[in-house]
């Protein structure tokens, strides 16, 4: 990205792309923190939107998506952009403020867009009140009635029967929001398990809520809130690491993929990727390069992507980014590809010649399937010459003798070898031709070679 965006918040848009708007910048804009940039899945690009946003720095603040496809931008940490709000076109990626602004100054708010459209926005650091923005009448008018306690760094989350259930903030609290009956007084619910902020909250295919992380004092902890009980519990396993300030997202098949901890100590908690399944109520770890982190305040959004990879099937890939405590940030962007859509790994089926001799460049032909453009040969190969879908050609370099399992690595990390299948051989000095055997056989083609300009010594 242009910048690294810490507190940013991510929308996608109806035709896919992804909008990322603000992050980090605390104090003016350079433009960082009042600009915004839009990932295309197509292009794999982030690319600058040219017009930056009225107010700003906007760091915490909310974007959220309106049926007539614009975004609702709401508060953020800095004067004046926790007093005001704007919307955004991505017809001519222009920013207007809305007509009106926001009841209360916010920050570090959740805004959630209800059945009808509107958007229900909930609390803050410098307000516990909520308000409704009606997107036809283009205002924000304030409930009837107010959270039961301030929420500040809290989730929102839209439960099968359409209520809002609001969670932690620096205490157990939580409420429910009817947009029935208009009101967070028609239900009154138990504390949660642990207090939590900068959590995550997932729905799940049973209805149930998945709270995870957000208090240092409690690592790797997460609960349930079940709505036909009507309370928090315990859920079970424990997540592998502590989280905060993290993300986490529900893959198509109901699994959902965790990355990102403000905790980055010996722990090492930011390069841990995790994988909940509701299902076996399982944590388990991804595989990934310790090399990368996914910082606090880190963004995340799930996007279709309907592209063909050999037959896998079309879905939703996640875009992780950003992230970081200062201006400086992290720039970075990973996709996370749930493993229905990953291509399928290379086979290795066959590989002529079998031999190669120790001084290298002998060509060999790797024959298979699924092999990708910019896949790699393991130990003592060249950079291929050609790659097709079912061949690859490169030469060898110069290696120790022995029998090795020959390995084809495709660019997405998935690899496919042949077991014993490769040998690389230390000829006896003096065989010209390469047989195995030094003969006179040798003396002769080296006599060609020196007097009657004869192919090359083999070895």
């Amino acid at each position: 990205m242009r910048w690294g965006r810490g507190g940013a918040a991510a929308v996608t848009l109806n035709d896919g792309r992804v909008v990322i708007f603000g992050g980090n910048q605390y104090t003016g804009c350079n433009p960082e923190g009042c600009d915004a940039e839009i990932w295309n899945p197509a292009s794999k690009t982030f690319t600058t939107v040219t017009a930056s946003m009225n107010d700003g720095p906007r760091s915490r603040l909310t974007a959220t998506l309106l049926d007539n496809g614009t975004v609702l931008i709401v508060g953020g940490d800095s004067y004046p952009s926790y007093y005001t709000s704007e919307i955004f076109n991505p017809g001519d990626n222009s920013f207007t403020r809305t007509t009106g602004n926001p009841v209360a100054p916010r920050g570090g708010h959740t805004a959630t867009k209800l059945s009808d459209g509107k958007v229900l926005i909930v609390g803050g650091d410098y307000s516990g009140s909520a308000e409704i923005y009606d997107p036809n009448a283009q205002s924000f008018t304030a409930t009837s009635d107010s959270p039961l306690a301030g929420h500040t760094d809290h989730t929102a989350t839209v439960l099968c029967d359409g209520k809002v259930l609001i969670a932690g903030g620096f205490s157990r609290t939580a409420d429910l929001y009817d947009p029935v009956t208009a009101s967070f007084r028609t239900s009154f619910l138990p504390p949660m398990v642990r207090a939590r902020h900068g959590h995550t909250a997932n729905l799940l295919s049973s209805c149930k809520v998945l709270l995870l992380g957000g208090d240092a004092r409690y690592p790797a902890t997460s609960e349930l809130y079940d709505p036909s009980a009507g309370g928090f519990f315990v859920s079970g396993p424990s997540d592998n690491t502590y989280r905060n300030y993290h993300v986490a997202v529900t893959l198509d098949d109901g699994k959902i993929v965790i990355a990102g901890s403000s905790f980055d100590t010996s722990s090492g908690s930011s390069r841990v990727l995790e994988l909940y399944d509701p299902i076996a109520n399982t944590f388990s770890v991804l595989p990934i390069s310790e090399s990368y982190g996914f910082y606090p305040r880190v963004f995340a959004a799930s996007y279709p992507d309907v592209a063909n990879c050999n037959g896998c099937p079309s879905g939703h890939k996640v875009l992780i980014a950003g992230g970081g405590p200062s201006s400086n940030g992290y720039p970075l962007g990973f996709i996370f590809v749930p493993t229905a859509m990953s291509p399928p790994p290379p086979v290795v089926t066959a590989v002529s010649p079998a031999t190669a001799r120790t001084c290298g460049n002998t060509t060999v032909t790797v024959d298979g399937l699924n092999f990708q453009a910019g896949a790699t040969l393991g130990y003592s190969f060249n950079a291929p010459t050609s790659v097709t879908a079912t061949r690859i050609v490169a030469t060898t370099k110069a290696a120790s003798p022995g029998t090795f399992s020959l390995t084809v690595t495709n660019p997405d990390s998935q690899f496919g070898y042949k077991d014993n299948s490769f040998t690389f051989v230390q000829y006896p000095p003096g065989d010209v031709n390469g047989d195995g055997i030094l003969s006179p056989l040798d003396i002769f083609y080296m006599t060609l070679y020196v007097n009657h300009n004869g192919p090359a010594p083999l070895n």
